[in-house]
């Protein structure tokens, strides 16, 4: 315990200085975490509002959903991928917790997603959607979170091995944004539909659409999909950067 306590200490005073140092005489990173969300819904409305906009009620709402939630996933990880490459005298301390570095990463972009839960209650209002489906998004985020953590122990650590994860990454995540339902409708029984049920974050937008935007439970698969891969997510990635971090120093 007095370990987990240190590493969740130093999580958020790292944290807390990656903030001040990101908004030192501005706040253009959370100003940037409004604008950009809108600017994507913008876009997207304007080109598929006529095709694709008319199936699906509250379309614009629908989008942003998928927007908010990829782009903690995409601008974590992005930001996680070279912490431990990046810090390599840090590696060589025994005494710190390097795994702190991936955690403060994530920290701190929890507290710069408040204002996109903004937006979504503003959303919700506008919509007239019911305000209590926002009591569930805190959950939904957690294991949104725990998803994202096990990835960037991933790829944090493959970095380290492999000096070309980022560019990897970048392909990835381009790919994963085309291939989730963000801005269109799956049929179920579809080519899509059915490489979607191997996608993680297709449970975890569709959790928060079905609650938050349109007031009714999830499938119960959606909500089992959410919660297994999550989970699994972590339990993997803290597996493979226990197993690896004493080997770091000589990587770096």
């Amino acid at each position: 315990m007095s370990n987990l306590k240190r590493i969740i200490t130093t999580s958020i005073a790292l944290a807390k200085a990656g903030f001040k140092e990101q908004n030192e005489g501005s706040y253009s990173g959370i100003i940037l975490q409004v604008i950009v969300p809108l600017l994507m819904l913008g876009v997207l409305v304007l080109i598929f509002s006529s095709a694709i906009g008319s199936q699906i009620p509250h379309y614009p709402f629908y989008i942003l959903m998928g927007i908010v939630i990829f782009n903690f996933f995409t601008s974590t990880i992005a930001n996680s991928i070279d912490i431990i490459k990046t810090n390599g005298q840090l590696a060589k301390n025994l005494k710190f917790p390097l795994i702190s570095l991936i955690i403060s990463i994530t920290f701190l972009n929890l507290f710069l997603h408040l204002p996109s839960i903004v937006i979504i209650i503003i959303f919700i209002l506008v919509t007239k959607s019911s305000i209590l489906g926002i009591i569930f998004y805190p959950l939904i985020l957690l294991f949104l979170t725990f998803f994202t953590l096990g990835i960037s122990f991933t790829l944090a650590t493959m970095k380290v091995y492999h000096i070309d994860t980022s560019t990897i990454w970048s392909m990835l995540s381009l790919i994963w944004w085309f291939a989730t339902p963000i801005f269109y409708l799956v049929e179920k029984n579809s080519m899509i539909y059915q490489a979607n049920l191997i996608n993680p974050l297709f449970y975890i937008i569709t959790t928060a659409r079905e609650i938050i935007i349109y007031n009714r439970a999830p499938e119960p698969f959606i909500i089992l999909g959410m919660l297994l891969f999550s989970l699994l997510s972590l339990l993997i990635g803290l597996f493979i950067f226990q197993k690896l971090e004493n080997k770091f120093a000589e990587k770096l």
